[in-house]
């Protein structure tokens, strides 16, 4: 009995030992299942950040309509309307923004009102404007003129390859054509006929004549009446293409 009292405490100390650290770890476990409800009950529920979201997002859209009104107020209804857009991109539903920037809009294309003549002999030398790339004008256009054209045409029709000097096949022939001028570099005729709403591809010196050939003879004055986005010519701008 001497001999084995040793192992039996041996034995005892173990088991005691064994049992002290699946306790521990058992009470490990509690305190972090216990850290984890406390964290969950602080962490904020998922309709609170969506009313924060909220919250959020209409003191920005506040703010936007409070600093687009200031540069409308300023006269500087371009701002206007590239605020108002950014307030549509976060709520296009935002109530009365449509109506508002197509009140803005309107009172652009009617500012800067511009008459002009057009004589229809001078093909593209009729220089009217100046106009601005990605921003839009407007023009009317009423009157009647006299062609002549004499010449040879083959079974193909008249040929529409070289804008300098043949009609644009982008609009019917005759048609009132629109084409702007940017360093020199003459771009693509467009189709104006009695009214269009244009937005250059490009800034430059906006010309306008008949979607004629140079070959063909015209007599007599067209009217247009241009606003909107414009300039008046500059001495400089005020050449042929």
């Amino acid at each position: 009995m001497k001999i084995l009292w040793p192992v039996q405490c041996v034995l005892v100390i173990a088991v005691f030992s064994i049992c002290l650290q699946q306790s521990v770890c058992a009470q490990g476990a509690r305190d972090k299942d216990r850290d984890k409800d406390r964290d969950r009950k602080d962490q904020p529920t998922e309709r609170q950040l969506e009313a924060r979201a909220t919250e959020a997002e209409e003191s920005l859209l506040t703010e936007y309509m409070e600093i687009a009104s200031e540069y409308y107020k300023q006269g500087q209804k371009d701002k206007s309307l590239e605020i108002l857009g950014r307030i549509e991109r976060i709520n296009p539903n935002a109530q009365g923004l449509k109506q508002k920037a197509q009140i803005i809009r309107e009172e652009i294309m009617q500012a800067n009102g511009l008459d002009v003549e057009i004589e229809t002999n001078r093909g593209w030398g009729n220089p009217v404007a100046e106009v601005e790339e990605g921003k839009p004008f407007r023009i009317t256009a009423a009157g009647d003129y006299k062609i002549t054209l004499t010449g040879t045409v083959s079974v193909t029709g008249l040929s529409t390859s070289d804008p300098s000097k043949d009609h644009a096949p982008e609009a019917p022939f005759g048609a009132l054509v629109g084409m702007v001028m940017t360093d020199g570099t003459a771009g693509q005729p467009f189709p104006i006929g009695a009214q269009a709403e244009v937005v250059p591809k490009k800034s430059g010196v906006l010309y306008l004549r008949p979607n004629v050939p140079t070959a063909a003879k015209c007599s007599g004055t067209l009217k247009a009446h241009l606003s909107g986005n414009l300039k008046s010519l500059t001495p400089a701008s005020r050449r042929s293409p």
